[in-house]
């Protein structure tokens, strides 16, 4: 028999009152048959209530308990998941200990046979072995860094820069595309890079879009910024469109760069990076530019 539930108490108390009323009125009802009919209907109705308020109870304990089960298996997936991460991150860490634990080893063993080799030909071979080991020992505990290139867009194949374009020039405006060159097997990781004009040469729009301006920078310089230069690929910047006078029949873009894995270069050295525009203008089409006109230098070189 199922124990008797707290809201059980209301009917209980309903059919009491029920009963106590019926005893007042007993003789009311004259026929036995009527007393007898009035009697069940109040336990019926008294079972029936107190059998529903039984069976929603059980549901909603039902309810309960899968809820609680369910947040039980949540929790277990999630200790789960959470071991695995820190199982991966630990067997990395692991491997990279064991590598170079070995090249130590190795290190050490090498060190201690120079020390008894006795002819001066085996010595020095034992010295070079020593030294390419240590420099393989720097390479494993130091992350690469990377060099972009900068290069119109698209790129050559193989990932080669295109560092010298013509092109046409409408109303003394040129359309151009740029982009940065990652050639090696390492991300970058989040960086910024500054696109620098010459001084002969204005933004129609400043700054264009896709790029910001830094307050207090020359007007000759925009930056835009990127999340990662994945390896091995070509990172399209947005184009821009260049106003320059009249007389410039060429001119030189150039770039300056910073992000996590960057190797930056310095002022003497950007210059090299720099990429040159020969400027073809609408009435001289059928004309190929002058390469030996003179050229308007970046104001970042």
């Amino acid at each position: 028999m199922a124990p008797m539930n707290v809201n059980d108490i209301p009917q209980l108390l309903a059919a009491l009152i029920a009963v106590i009323g019926l005893k007042k009125d007993w003789k009311a009802h004259g026929s036995h048959t009527q007393r007898v009919l009035l009697v069940s209907a109040i336990v019926l109705l008294m079972g029936f209530s107190v059998w529903n308020n039984h069976r929603t109870s059980k549901q909603h304990g039902k309810e309960v308990e899968k809820a609680d089960k369910q947040h039980d298996e949540d929790l277990y997936e999630i200790r789960k998941l959470r071991t695995r991460v820190e199982d991966a991150n630990k067997a990395q860490a692991d491997n990279t200990k064991v590598y170079l634990d070995k090249f130590q080893n190795m290190s050490q063993q090498l060190g201690d046979l120079k020390t008894q080799i006795q002819t001066q030909d085996l010595r020095s071979r034992a010295t070079r072995l020593q030294a390419q080991l240590d420099a393989n020992i720097r390479v494993m505990a130091e992350k690469p860094k990377i060099v972009p290139a900068f290069s119109f867009y698209p790129a050559e194949p193989h990932l080669t820069p295109v560092r010298e374009i013509t092109v046409l020039s409408s109303n003394n405006i040129v359309h151009l595309r740029l982009a940065l060159i990652n050639k090696t097997r390492t991300d970058s990781g989040k960086g910024f890079a500054t696109v620098v004009i010459c001084v002969r040469c204005k933004y129609t729009k400043s700054p264009p879009d896709g790029y910001r301006k830094i307050e207090g920078a020359r007007d000759t310089e925009i930056n835009t910024d990127f999340d990662n230069l994945s390896p091995e690929t070509v990172f399209a910047l947005e184009p821009i469109d260049i106003e320059i006078e009249s007389t410039v029949s060429s001119f030189e873009i150039g770039i300056k760069y910073r992000c996590q894995n960057c190797i930056v270069r310095q002022p003497e050295e950007r210059p090299a990076d720099n990429l040159v525009v020969h400027v073809k203008r609408d009435f001289q089409k059928q004309f190929a530019p002058n390469p030996s006109a003179p050229i308007g230098k970046s104001s970042g070189s």
